[in-house]
């Protein structure tokens, strides 16, 4: 039976309740048909059967388009990916409402994947469509990182039985394992510290809104998202309100009466249904519902079974249960904190997200906070206030019992004092749990600090050291120093699952500013291969303790990879081979386990690019093109996933580089200069983002070498020379800066000996004397080259990168001497 056959009126309003029942918690929408319907059995039965089939899938595909389904939610076939909306290829639907649907899609320029937000057929009312206007309004005037994105908006226009017919989309960020933020935390297992942590930025969120004018009026788990890297995003404005604006849900899309948002975190004037009542202090009685939950594990209220009558009963009369009578170790200073957010008079509420998130910051940095308990006098006065009948019979009651009671009041002295010294035992023995609680809570952040510590000592500060120009004693003494920390935690780290896998990273981290010849380090192998002994050594415990677990398998694919480095610096290509190709495989099992998990796949892309490096070095230039541009498939992805992150970014560009060089020593020339002017482009953008970084500039300065070299074999140049002449003056000012990272003090040989190389070649190209000119600056450039080699190994700074550069000195100085011993001492180099 089509939609055509159907009573439209029938239809409209049925789906207009729909959306507001799916928006009730189940416990409540059996008693909310009845009372919604009205007593009309025909949009009854219509409801009835809308909410049986709400969850199933309601689209399907008709040439190529996807479109809502004419018939009933269920009566027709299941959604097919692959249709497209505008711009858009539908992938599979991850959400539903009465009023619409949300879809995983992929934007097709640029490639990136995305959310789409539709109608769903039937619901596509005016005031479905100012709902529609009003997010897209919303959305574009917030520009936060914790809330999610609007792209694009627009009209699908698709054909159908009934003709024409126009559906309306948002284009959304895509929230990359979206988990509800109550969910999260319980799978988690987050204490009480990660909670607020966690729940910060939602506030700070929040807070943005509100100084834009806007209230989000539907705070609730399933609005605030964390997506896979544990950040949160705030979702879904569509009943959101802009105050001050002509577009409000209350010109058409909310009528004074018509409830909006979800029953279990509304306050109690949004509850009343007169938009003119809400503000942002709504909000925050929202959140101060969805921390509640998020500390206690249970709903600020329960409506389980509640009739709608007894559901507005709770909501306005009923003042919360106090946090500490459901998790009795929560610190008094949060259930105080809670109880000023929820309090029932908007008045006596934090009155901004910015002032509950500022308490919520001096509890953690264990300040006085500002929200207090109510006293006695308080909820008495506050109970008199609720009932004012009750209050007054008790009054009476009072007043004919206090001759009595003084009678008995001598006799109860004696009790009352047996009372009182019993109550203040057990208010000991709860204050002493309590403390036991909170040092636990203390010790667990100490815990987590000292280890963020360690793991930042035994990578960061050695590298800070060197940049600085420490001596090799010093930086050495450092590393044993951190060395002896990191093994005194080890040794009371048994069976603690997380320590153990922060202690084995810090472990590896040492090792690699030991010894490890990828980079800066202070050439000690052997201690490099200790340190990495010992995180080999805990994966195993790790592996013992979670068989399945993913920190081992991490682990022991890091070390593969090291272990490779170790014996690419020692010249062992071979053995560097196979564990770079140990690490590879290791990489892909543990994504077949987690195909999402975003360690893998940056760590199978690193292990692929060193396992082609080494397959170039053999000549394999074919096979290692194929690595480098799996690895860059995956980098590129990672990097359309967090546009903003500045290391995946750099990846992909080092990778192109890689895979030009490939297509060079294939002979590609064409596809090598392509590849490495986008690499180009890419470090130019990344310099013009942060013109002052170092890391910026020798990244750039490393980008065009291979670039210099292709030019140079497509015999252009003028264009290398040009380019050259911008690295000579990138690695001069790097240089002057007094910058001592060794991958800066690289540089200088690196420019020489791609300098050597040019003029080597256009030398040997040239006319006599242009060509002589040449290359007396090739010979230069080479002995200077090796000039600055030998100091840097003399200062004990050495790297397997520079001996790659000083083998292709020599191999560019014997060149040069065949040149010098030919007839016309100007032939061709080999």
């Amino acid at each position: 039976m089509t939609t055509g056959s159907r009573d439209p009126e029938i239809e409209r309003r049925a789906l207009l309740i729909l959306d507001e029942l799916l928006e009730l918690d189940g416990a409540v929408r059996s008693a909310a048909v009845e009372e919604l319907c009205g007593g009309d059995e025909k949009v009854r039965e219509r409801v009835q059967r809308l909410l049986a089939a709400s969850g199933e899938g309601e689209l399907e595909r008709l040439d190529g388009l996807p479109r809502i389904s004419d018939f009933a939610p269920g009566d027709g076939p299941e959604f097919i990916p692959g249709g497209v909306v505008g711009n858009y290829e539908l992938v599979r639907p991850i959400a539903s409402g009465g009023m619409g649907w949300v879809f995983e899609a992929i934007q097709r320029t640029p490639r990136r994947r995305v959310a789409v937000k539709m109608l769903r057929f039937g619901a596509d009312s005016a005031e479905a469509r100012r709902r529609f206007e009003l997010e897209s309004e919303v959305l574009a005037r917030l520009e936060h990182p914790r809330i999610a994105k609007v792209f694009d908006a627009g009209v699908h226009t698709e054909a159908s039985v009934a003709g024409t017919r126009e559906t309306p989309y948002l284009v959304l960020e895509y929230v990359e394992g979206a988990t509800p933020i109550v969910e999260y935390v319980r799978r988690e297992g987050l204490g009480t510290r990660a909670i607020l942590e966690l729940f910060l930025p939602v506030c700070d969120a929040i807070q943005h809104g509100h100084r834009k004018g806007i209230v989000h009026r539907d705070l609730k788990s399933g609005n605030v998202l964390v997506d896979r890297n544990g950040r949160v995003k705030v979702i879904d404005f569509g009943v959101a309100r802009i105050l001050g604006s002509s577009l409000v849900p209350g010109s058409g899309s909310t009528r004074a009466g018509q409830l909006i948002g979800t029953l279990e975190t509304m306050s109690p004037e949004q509850y009343s249904g007169d938009p003119d009542d809400v503000d942002t202090r709504s909000d925050v009685y929202s959140l101060g519902g969805l921390l509640f939950e998020l500390l206690t594990g249970a709903p600020v209220r329960d409506l389980t079974g509640l009739s709608l009558a007894d559901v507005a009963r709770v909501i306005g009369e009923v003042e919360p249960v106090p946090a500490r009578r459901i998790r009795p170790d929560l610190a008094p200073d949060l259930e105080a904190i809670l109880g000023r957010a929820l309090e029932r008079d908007p008045a006596r509420r934090y009155q901004s997200a910015e002032a509950l998130a500022d308490d919520i910051r001096r509890y953690l940095n264990r300040e006085p906070v500002e929200a207090r308990h109510p006293s006695r006098l308080r909820r008495v006065l506050l109970f008199a206030r609720r009932n004012p009948v009750a209050s007054g019979a008790a009054l009476l009651v009072t007043v004919t019992l206090v001759a009595a009671s003084l009678v008995s009041t001598r006799f109860a002295i004696r009790a009352n004092r047996a009372s009182e010294r019993k109550d203040r035992e057990i208010e000991a023995a709860n204050r002493a749990r309590r403390a036991e609680a909170e040092a636990l809570d203390h010790a667990e952040q100490l815990r987590g600090d000292l280890l963020g510590f360690t793991e930042a000592v035994s990578g960061g500060l050695l590298g800070r050291l060197e940049r600085e120009g420490a001596t090799t004693a010093v930086r050495r003494a450092a590393a044993e120093f951190t060395i002896e920390q990191v093994e005194g935690l080890r040794e009371r780290a048994a069976g603690d699952v997380p320590t153990l896998a922060s202690l084995a990273m810090s472990y590896l981290s040492l090792g690699d500013s030991l010894g490890n010849p990828t980079q800066p380090n202070l050439g000690d192998f052997e201690a490099a291969e200790a340190s990495y002994r010992s995180a080999a050594e805990i994966a195993g415990e790790l592996r013992e303790l979670e068989p399945e677990g993913s920190e081992a398998a991490y682990i022991e694919a890091g070390l593969a990879m090291r272990y490779g480095d170790l014996d690419r610096g020692r010249g062992d290509l071979e053995g560097a081979e196979a564990n770079y190709r140990e690490a590879v495989e290791t990489f892909r099992e543990a994504l077949d386990r987690s195909p999402e998990d975003e360690r893998y796949l940056a760590g199978l892309a690193a292990s692929q690019s060193m396992y082609g490096s080494i397959l170039g070095v053999r000549g394999e230039d074919e096979e290692a093109g194929k690595l480098f541009s799996a690895a860059l498939e995956i980098t590129e992805e990672l990097v359309r996933r967090d546009p903003e992150n500045e290391g995946r970014r750099r990846n992909a560009n080092a990778l192109r580089s890689k895979l030009a060089t490939s297509h060079l020593e294939l002979g590609h020339l064409e596809e090598a200069a392509q590849l490495f002017q986008e690499a180009v482009d890419g470090a130019r953008e990344a310099l013009a983002e942060h013109p002052e970084s170092h890391l910026a500039q020798r990244a750039l300065a490393e980008t065009l070498g291979p670039l210099i070299q292709t030019l140079v074999a497509m015999g252009r140049f003028e264009d290398a020379a040009e380019t050259m002449e911008e690295v000579e003056e990138i690695v001069a000012g790097l240089l002057d800066s007094g910058d001592r990272d060794l991958r800066v003090l690289a540089l200088e040989p690196y420019s020489a000996q791609l300098r050597a190389a040019l003029e080597l070649a256009w030398g040997t190209r040239g006319a006599d004397g242009a060509g002589r000119a040449h290359l007396e600056r090739a010979r230069s450039s080479v002995r200077h080259c090796l000039e600055v080699l030998g100091e840097l190994r003399e200062e004990k700074l050495w790297s397997g990168m520079l001996g790659y550069l000083e083998s292709a000195a020599r191999d560019l100085e014997s060149q040069l001497n065949e040149v010098d011993a030919s007839p016309a001492g100007d032939g061709p180099p080999r």
